[in-house]
C-alpha cells in the first residue's frame, strides 16, 4: 500500500493533474479577489457585460440573459434578441403575420422595459385593430450598437431564418458614430475583416473575467490608449464614421434587395437624434483659425514637448469650444504626460463633442434614407417629424435624458414612434400577405 502511494506522488501524469488544479484554484482565488476589491464598472464594462463578440457581426447580445441593464430588467432568447419571455421559442412560434423591427440601441428599447419598446407596443396597437383571433407578432431585433452595415449581415444569416412578413429598418445612431465596443481602430465598418472563429470563443470566456479586463485596460494604458463610453481611443483622431453618406445608402439598398427577393415587405423608419447645443454655430473662419492651432499642437507632440502642444490645442478650444478634436488631442497629450484623471475628463468632452457632431450629420443620413425609399417605392415612418411636432417643453419628454442622452426614446416617445409605425403600416395596407 505504501509502494503504491509513493508511486502515485511520483507518477509525473499525478503530478501534472495536481498542478493544473492548483493553478485553476490560484486564478479562481485572484479572481475572487480582484472582484472584491474592485466592485465598481464604468459604463463601458455594464455594455459589455450583455454583448460578446461575433466573427462577422463584431458583436451580439449574448443569448438567455436577464440582467438588470441600464436600470431595467433585459432578457434575450437564445438567438440573442430581446424579448419578454426568454423560454418563448420564436422560431415555432404560431403567427398569422410577423414583423420583425431591425435597428440599434433606439429599437433595442435602452433604458425602458421591453413592453415599452416600440415594436411591443406596436404589437398591441395592431392587436386591438384587428381581429384577436389573429395573431400579428413583432419582433423586436434591435441591438445595441449596430449600423446599417452590422444590420445587412444580420439580416442576410439570422433574420431571414426568421421568415419574416415584413421589417422595419432603423438604422443611423451608429452610422454616424466613429467608435465601436470592439475592434475599434479608426477604420470604417465595412474595412474590418472577419476575425478568427477560435480566437473570438477564447476571447468571449476570458472576458467573462474582472481581471482580464483590468488586465487589459492596464496593458492600454501604457500604450497609451484609453477606454471611453464607445470604445478605445489612440494617438490618433480618427475623421472616418463607421458608414460613409455612400455606403450607407447602399446598405439601405441591400437589405431592401434581399427583402423584395425573399417576399418580405418593408417599411423604413427615421428616427430622431437631438443636438446637445442646438442652434449653436461656429463661423468658418474660427473654424479655421482652430483647426491651425490643433495642427500646431500636432508638431510639438511629435517632438514629445506636450506641455507646448496643450498650450496650442487648448488656444483652438478659444475659437471652436465645440471642436472634438481639440479636446481628443488634449486628452492625448495630457495621457502622454501619465495625467490620465485629467486625459479621462478631455476624452469624456471630445464624446460629448462627437455627439453634437453626430446629430448634424444625422439629418443628412435621415436624407438618404428619404431617397432610398422614394426610389425603391417603400413606405417611410417620419419620426423625426413626428417628434418636432411637440412643443419645445413637451419634447424633453421624448428622450430618457435629454440633458445627457441624445439619443434613446423615452416611454413616451417610443408610443410616439409605434403609432406612427402602426398608421403606416395600416395606411399602405401592409398587413396582408402577398
Amino acid at each position: 500500500m505504501r509502494d503504491s502511494k509513493y508511486f502515485l506522488i511520483r507518477n509525473p501524469y499525478f503530478q501534472k493533474i495536481i498542478c493544473f488544479v492548483f493553478a485553476i484554484l490560484l486564478c479562481g482565488l485572484i479572481e475572487l479577489s480582484v472582484r472584491i476589491i474592485f466592485p465598481g464598472e464604468d459604463e463601458l464594462d455594464k455594455i459589455l457585460n450583455v454583448l460578446q463578440q461575433d466573427s462577422l457581426l463584431f458583436w451580439r447580445l449574448k443569448p438567455n440573459l436577464n440582467v438588470k441593464f441600464q436600470s431595467v430588467r433585459v432578457e434575450t432568447n437564445s438567438l440573442g434578441l430581446r424579448v419578454q419571455d426568454r423560454m418563448n421559442n420564436i422560431v415555432n412560434s404560431k403567427q398569422d403575420f410577423r414583423i420583425i423591427c431591425l435597428g440599434a440601441s433606439p429599437t433595442f428599447g435602452w433604458g425602458v422595459e421591453i413592453d415599452d419598446a416600440y415594436p411591443s407596443r406596436l404589437e398591441r396597437i395592431l392587436a386591438e385593430k384587428f381581429d384577436p383571433d389573429r395573431r400579428i407578432e413583432v419582433i423586436n431585433a434591435g441591438i445595441i450598437g449596430y449600423t446599417s452595415y452590422q444590420g445587412v449581415t444580420f439580416f442576410k444569416n439570422e433574420i431571414l431564418k426568421l421568415s419574416p412578413d415584413l421589417v422595419t429598418i432603423s438604422y443611423v445612431v451608429n452610422d454616424v458614430d466613429k467608435y465601436r465596443f470592439y475592434r475599434n481602430d479608426g477604420r470604417s465598418d465595412k474595412e474590418q475583416k472577419p476575425k478568427n472563429k477560435i480566437l473570438v470563443y477564447f476571447e468571449n470566456i476570458f472576458e467573462k473575467s474582472k481581471l482580464f479586463r483590468i488586465l487589459k485596460k492596464n496593458i492600454n494604458r501604457k500604450k497609451n490608449i484609453t477606454t471611453k463610453f464607445s470604445g478605445e481611443i489612440k494617438n490618433v483622431y480618427s475623421e472616418n464614421r463607421r458608414v460613409s453618406f455612400e455606403d450607407y445608402k447602399k446598405n439601405l439598398d441591400v437589405i431592401i434587395d434581399i427583402a423584395k427577393r425573399n417576399n418580405i415587405k418593408v417599411v423604413l423608419l427615421k428616427i430622431k437624434v437631438i443636438s446637445p447645443f442646438s442652434g449653436r454655430q461656429i463661423v468658418d473662419s474660427f473654424k479655421y483659425k482652430a483647426d491651425k492651432y490643433i495642427y500646431r499642437g500636432l508638431d510639438y507632440a511629435k517632438q514629445a514637448k506636450y506641455n507646448k502642444a496643450i498650450e496650442e490645442v487648448e488656444n483652438a478650444l478659444k475659437y471652436n469650444p465645440y471642436s472634438s478634436k481639440a479636446s481628443y488631442y488634449l486628452g492625448v497629450y495630457s495621457a502622454k504626460k501619465k495625467e490620465f484623471e485629467k486625459a479621462e475628463v478631455y476624452f469624456q468632452k471630445a464624446k460629448e463633442m462627437e455627439l453634437f457632431e453626430c446629430a448634424k450629420l444625422s439629418r443628412r443620413y435621415n436624407q438618404i434614407m428619404e431617397v432610398v425609399a422614394d426610389k425603391n417605392r417603400v413606405p417611410l415612418v417620419d419620426a423625426v417629424l413626428a417628434f418636432e411636432d411637440f412643443s419645445p417643453k413637451d419634447k424633453d419628454f421624448l428622450f430618457i435624458n435629454p440633458e445627457h442622452d441624445f439619443v434613446h426614446p423615452s416611454v413616451m416617445g417610443h408610443k410616439v414612434i409605434s403609432e406612427e409605425i402602426a398608421n403606416i403600416l395600416i395606411k399602405y395596407n401592409l398587413l396582408v400577405k402577398d
